[in-house]
């Protein structure tokens, strides 16, 4: 029989599910189209576009620390979206530290969102940041609660 923690830890692992899903989509929705950019830029030296979106354009943040796009930083952001993507993988199965990497890996991915300027990331990422922690708040309050027979 389950009481009224059972119900908000199913709760904090629907959050924490939904949380590792967005990291996922984040990871390999910037990623995939990175690294093909990437293969493309050392190709030919010009930004690939996907859906009409240049998927590594130089933006005002990158403009202003005289940063110049390149296929090692292209590789960076690769890397990173792939740190997050398996940290997203990690929370659906859940493996424990995955909620932690994923936080982590997020101010090296936000970087290079400013700087290649993606403004679909930051809600993405808010939201899922939201999510983690309404996940961790519900299996915190499920510790505390007896469980009722």
């Amino acid at each position: 029989m389950t009481g009224p923690s059972g119900g908000t830890a199913h709760h904090g692992r629907a959050a924490m599910r939904a949380a590792g899903v967005l990291y996922l989509c984040l990871g390999a929705g910037f990623g995939i189209p990175a690294a093909i950019g990437a293969a493309y830029r050392a190709r030919t030296g010009g930004v690939w576009h996907f859906m009409d979106f240049p998927t590594h354009a130089t933006g005002p943040f990158f403009e202003s620390l005289g940063i110049r796009i390149s296929v090692p930083l292209i590789l960076g952001f690769v890397a990173a979206c792939a740190v997050q993507a398996t940290a997203g993988a990690l929370m659906l199965i859940p493996m424990r530290g995955a909620g932690v990497l994923a936080i982590a890996v997020l101010p090296v991915t936000a970087i290079y969102w400013a700087g290649f300027v993606l403004p679909f990331a930051p809600p993405a990422a808010a939201a899922a940041v939201a999510l983690q922690v309404i996940g961790w708040l519900a299996r915190a309050r499920a510790r505390r609660e007896p469980v009722r027979r």
